[in-house]
């Protein structure tokens, strides 16, 4: 793999970056506010959008969402207790525990639809059918490209599908 270009952006590269930067920093406090209503943390929306798709084995929760073990359990308690997730221990080995979201925790994940009432799908609406393809398109590829240049970053997969 060639070595990444340390010269300075050109313009192009530098008006794509400002403008991704700035939809960040639009969506940001959207997700904020949110996550702050259900009381939870950035890292419990995580461990709970990667449980959407299949149990995991905590430990390998713990190290994708970058925690001590001792952290992950304290989390996956909270997560317990409020009904969202379950643990099972492996009776071949007490040291692996396999955790798993609940269908009330299925049920939350599921429900994170405020997405679809949002200021980004308004202006996504609002855009023509052949702007909207060519964002998907864009964005897709950026997404990609950032994966493969960010390890642990296949990880992070978005929580909200919804109405098209």
């Amino acid at each position: 793999m060639a070595a990444p270009d340390q010269s300075l952006p050109n313009t192009d590269t530098q008006r794509a970056v400002r403008a991704v930067l700035d939809l960040v920093a639009l969506l940001e406090p959207l997700l904020l506010n949110f996550w702050r209503a259900q009381e939870l943390t950035l890292k419990q929306v995580r461990c709970l959008t990667r449980l959407r798709r299949q149990p995991a084995l905590a430990g390998d929760l713990a190290q994708s969402l970058g925690l001590s073990a001792a952290s992950m359990t304290r989390m996956l308690e909270r997560l317990e207790s409020r009904g969202w997730v379950t643990r099972t221990i492996d009776p071949a080995d007490r040291r692996r525990i396999t955790v798993a979201l609940t269908p009330a925790g299925a049920e939350l994940v599921a429900g994170w639809e405020f997405w679809w009432n949002s200021p980004l799908v308004q202006a996504v609406r609002a855009m023509d059918s052949s702007e909207r393809l060519e964002l998907a398109r864009v964005v897709e590829g950026l997404v990609a490209k950032m994966r493969a240049l960010a390890p642990g970053t296949e990880e992070r997969q978005p929580s909200w599908d919804g109405p098209s």
